[in-house]
Parts: C-alpha cells; structure tokens; sequence
C-alpha cells in the first residue's frame, strides 16, 4: 500500500554511473527522506510478534540492498579485463573451518598479505576485489569458501595459493564486463540470502579503494534520454516497481562500449 502523499510533489529523476553502466531512476513523487512516515514506531517490546516481524523485514532489507550494492560495485570496478577467484579451505586443527566468523577473519589476513605483495613487486594497480561466501554443503558438510572479482592479473595459480596458504585456488581471467559472462554475476549473488550470513556485519567482501557509483539528478530529462540514443548503447533494459515512499518507479539501466560516454552523460547532470 502506498503512503498517504502530497500529489503536488513532483516528480524525482536521477542517474546511477557505475564503469560502463548507466541506471536512471524516475520516481513519481520525489524522495520521502526527511519526511516522517505516520505507520514508522518501534514496536512494544511485549509485542514479540511485531518484533519477529521486524527482524524479518530490517533481514530482508538487509538482503535487498547488499544485492544491489554488490551489483553497481561489481559493475563500477570490474567492467574490463580482471579475475575470477576462488579460494578453498584445506582440513586443518588451526581454526574451525567450518565457522564462518574464523574464515572471514583468515580472508582478511589474506587481503593483506596479497596487498602488500603486490605493493612490494609493483607489479599492478592496488588491490581491488569484491567477493562472495558460499558454503560447501554437498560436498564438505557446510565449508564456507570465497568467490572473488579482482583485478590480480599479473600472478599466477601457484603465486597465489602460496599466498593464501590455506588450501586451493582457482583462477579465471576474465576479459569484459559481467554481461559478457553472466556466470560471474550468478557466482556472486547466488549465496546472498543464505542466513548463515546473518552472523556478520556485510554479506559481502570488499578491498578497500574501490571506486563507488556516482549518484546525479538528471536536470533536462528530455536532453539526457537525447543523448543516450545517439551513443547508442550496447545493451538497454526497462522495467517498473511500486515503492511506498516514492510511488511507481520507472527504470532504465544502459549498458555502453566505452566510459567517456558514460563521463559525458554524467556531465549532464548536477
């Protein structure tokens, strides 16, 4: 149901720029934030039910936004040539592999010691890599192991295995962006809604220095949409949704050969 609004709000347009990708968003009324919701309270804490159902909902939330966060990520740093990694755990008695806390810890160890590998030789850019966890049940009774994004290309299989130390590597170059090998993408949402995530503070794993999207308010609307056709994207998708705070949702999301055409776009907005 949508919120009780002022019809007199106008309308809010805005533009998503991630590498090569672009995601205009039109809004039929303009942003709620700032605004109080009249339906927002904490529920009684004799209310079990209500907070039950809050749980669920800040899980779900949760949930929605790391998929998206994920996405405009991967798309924002990794839309050229870089590699797809995945890290496994071997047996061990030095930590439970099997506790999704203990690994995570031991990724981050890591992260620093590739970090600072590469510092060392400059033999590339400073680590950037944008991953998943997703856990072995089939096969090894719940093992959690990482997919990873990342733009490691100058190391080899072996390189890279002495520096994680902990069990296996598997190595894929990848040459374009996610829509040239929609696997990838699969890999990295496939085991964002798994619960045994809900332990830890993200449901993702980030390098720092990656590059974020730029969210713009599109000024000329008309003039922008112009100037989309004539750089006549790779790819184009359009697709509604009804939001209780902004009311129905027009989507566009764009994806372009090169990333001046996106910069220029990006010129277009405030």
């Amino acid at each position: 149901m949508l919120l009780d609004l002022d019809l007199s709000t106008p309308p809010s347009t805005k533009a998503l720029f991630s590498g090569r990708h672009v995601h205009k968003i039109k809004s039929q009324y303009a942003s709620m934030k700032g605004r109080k919701n009249p339906n927002a309270g904490r529920p009684s804490k004799n209310n079990t039910t209500a907070l039950g159902d809050r749980d669920d909902e800040s899980i779900r939330k949760s949930i929605n936004r790391s998929r998206k966060n994920l996405k405009q990520h991967f798309l924002c740093n990794f839309y050229e040539s870089y590699t797809f990694i995945t890290l496994t755990f071997a047996d061990t008695e030095a930590f439970d592999i099997r506790d999704v806390k203990q690994c995570v810890e031991q990724f981050n160890r890591f992260k620093k010691r590739l970090a600072m590998r590469i510092q060392r030789h400059k033999k590339q850019e400073p680590l950037k890599c944008l991953g998943v966890i997703e856990f072995q049940d089939k096969i090894r009774n719940g093992v959690p192991h990482f997919h990873l994004a990342c733009n490691v290309t100058s190391m080899t299989v072996k390189e890279l295995e002495t520096v994680w130390g902990l069990g296996s590597v598997d190595l894929k170059r990848i040459n374009g962006s996610a829509y040239k090998d929609p696997k990838i993408m699969y890999y990295l949402m496939k085991g964002i809604e798994d619960p045994r995530l809900n332990v830890l503070g993200q449901r993702f794993l980030t390098s720092k220095g990656l590059d974020k999207p730029h969210e713009k308010i599109v000024l000329n609307e008309a003039s922008f949409d112009e100037a989309v056709q004539k750089l006549k994207p790779i790819s184009s998708e359009c697709y509604t949704y009804q939001s209780p705070y902004t009311g129905e949702v027009y989507n566009e999301e764009h994806l372009f050969k090169h990333r001046k055409d996106v910069i220029y776009l990006e010129e277009l907005c405030q």
